[in-house]
């Protein structure tokens, strides 16, 4: 799971491999996210206002902020280091 970008913000990309090492609950997680995500309405210059995102939504971008990302243990990377999350966060105001 990454946002298709071609520039900055870079992050570690979450494969089919990694993403199916979550949990169950995480992978829920995620499922919530990313079908909230990929509907929301961005103002003119391309940006979501977090006040618009759902409480449910909020809880599930926490979940995936503060895991793990399988795989990626040693470096301590959390769901906030992969590229989906950076490009998400860089778009929130």
């Amino acid at each position: 799971m990454c946002m298709g970008m071609s520039g900055p913000p870079f992050g570690i990309p979450i494969s089919e491999e990694n993403h199916q090492q979550y949990s169950k609950d995480l992978k829920k997680a995620w499922e919530t996210f990313d079908g909230w995500w990929k509907t929301v309405h961005r103002d003119e210059r391309g940006f979501v206002k977090e006040s618009d995102m759902p409480d449910k939504v909020k809880s599930a971008m926490t979940k995936i902020c503060n895991a793990p990302i399988p795989g990626y243990e040693d470096m301590e990377a959390t769901g906030k280091d992969s590229c989906y999350m950076k490009g998400v966060l860089s778009s929130l105001i």
